[in-house]
């Protein structure tokens, strides 16, 4: 899976590929743990009930996009993280943002993606944080370069506990 994620991060932006690649891994790593379950399969998600999509609650739909999302069906995938998003998971948020950084399933839109993280971080999302934080450290993704916006939001990350964000405020805040 980490060659998967790095593969994807190299795509982006090479000044930002170390950083975004620590991202990305840790993203993806944390999103297993976030659910405190096993990982879930298509074949699990569809399972667990015959609700219509307009009925599930977000972390239903959100689980079900993850599936997709692991079976590379980029396209399913970005639909369910839209309901789940829409419905305020702030976890689909962050992939819904990821989905249009990459252009995965929808058609890329960096502007659209950080409008997805600014959302999931308001929601409390310390992945999307982390992301923001990156974001107008280095003024990617069309967003203006301004490091007192960066340490904002690793500071709201590392009062969550982030510790990439800690770290990262630490770095920042001793230049």
């Amino acid at each position: 899976m980490k060659g998967f994620i790095l593969s994807k991060a190299r795509k982006l932006h090479p000044s930002f590929t170390g950083i975004l690649a620590i991202f990305l891994i840790a993203f993806a790593l944390s999103a297993c743990g976030k659910k405190g379950q096993d990982e879930t399969t298509m074949d699990d998600s569809s399972s667990k009930g015959t609700q219509a999509a307009g009925e599930a609650n977000g972390q239903e739909l959100f689980e079900k996009g993850e599936a997709f999302y692991n079976a590379r069906d980029y396209k399913e995938a970005a639909k369910y993280f839209s309901l789940a998003a829409e419905k305020g998971n702030e976890v689909a948020m962050t992939y819904l943002g990821a989905c249009y950084a990459e252009g995965e399933g929808v058609e890329q839109d960096k502007e659209e993606a950080v409008k997805w993280y600014r959302k999931a971080a308001e929601k409390g999302d310390t992945d999307a944080m982390c992301f923001l934080g990156e974001c107008f450290l280095v003024g990617f993704f069309g967003v203006e370069q301004d490091k007192e916006e960066a340490i904002k939001w690793y500071r709201k990350a590392a009062e969550k506990g982030d510790t990439f964000a800690e770290e990262k405020l630490k770095e920042l805040t001793s230049q």
